[in-house]
């Protein structure tokens, strides 16, 4: 659970931060647009911030939703681990899911 919130919460800070890092750029880092009371915080549009992040979620449920009905399946719950493959072969072995170029077995 702890690094999966930390990946949603750095995907969340690049959505919410990219339509205003020029407001900070190239001077200072974006950080300083995004952490509490640093340089450019006072410039942050949150509104606008918050509209970024509902867009890239939106368009992260789209995608998936176009992955579902690429496998052929017409929800999330039909998805199961035989759907699954791996281009990473520690990946494989760790998750116990075939490599991408091993051959399918019916």
């Amino acid at each position: 659970m702890g690094a999966d919130a930390c990946y949603i919460g750095s995907i969340a800070l690049f959505a919410v931060s990219h339509p205003q890092l020029n407001k900070a750029l190239p001077f200072e880092p974006p950080t300083t647009l995004v952490w509490y009371n640093a340089h450019y915080s006072s410039d942050f549009d949150i509104q606008k911030g918050a509209e970024s992040l509902n867009n890239f979620l939106e368009a992260c449920n789209l995608e998936i939703a176009d992955g579902i009905r690429a496998l052929g399946k017409t929800s999330f719950a039909q998805v199961s681990r035989d759907d699954l493959i791996a281009i990473d072969e520690t990946v494989a072995k760790g998750c116990g899911i075939p490599m991408a170029y091993e051959p399918y077995v019916f």
